[in-house]
């Protein structure tokens, strides 16, 4: 189904740490191999995997509330009231960080690893470890 209405969610899974290494591990649930260790670690969380089933949305043709049903996503839906198909994807996460040198808060997503940051603001550079 090409060309569906997106509609993002509003529950995403926890920041997990691998077992191994203690590094971040890639956002899902289920079994997620560690992109610094390469180690399979299993996460869970079953307050998410219940909302994630449970969560309501509104359709994007007629507004009526849609219940996922499934703590996949994305998920393609098809709306009771009105039978409009649309896709649930998954929400994506966000966290800030404070810039060392002018305190100005970032909004990045989160990834394995280290990498560098240029503050837009000051222009000067700091290393963020996930």
């Amino acid at each position: 189904m090409e060309g569906l209405v997106e509609i993002e969610s509003k529950v995403a899974p926890p920041i997990a740490r691998c077992a191994h290494c203690e590094g971040m591990l890639p956002l899902g649930l289920g079994e997620i191999t560690c992109l610094l260790c390469g180690a399979i670690c299993r996460v869970t969380h079953e307050r998410t995997i219940t909302d994630l089933r449970e969560e309501r949305l509104p359709c994007p043709s007629c507004k009526t509330l849609v219940v996922a049903g499934s703590e996949e996503r994305p998920i393609e839906l098809i709306c009771g009231s009105c039978r409009a198909p649309f896709r649930i994807t998954p929400k994506v996460v966000k966290v800030e960080i404070g810039c060392p040198s002018c305190d100005r808060m970032l909004r990045l997503k989160p990834r394995p690893g280290s990498r560098t940051i240029a503050c837009p603001a000051c222009e000067s550079e700091f290393s963020v470890t996930f």
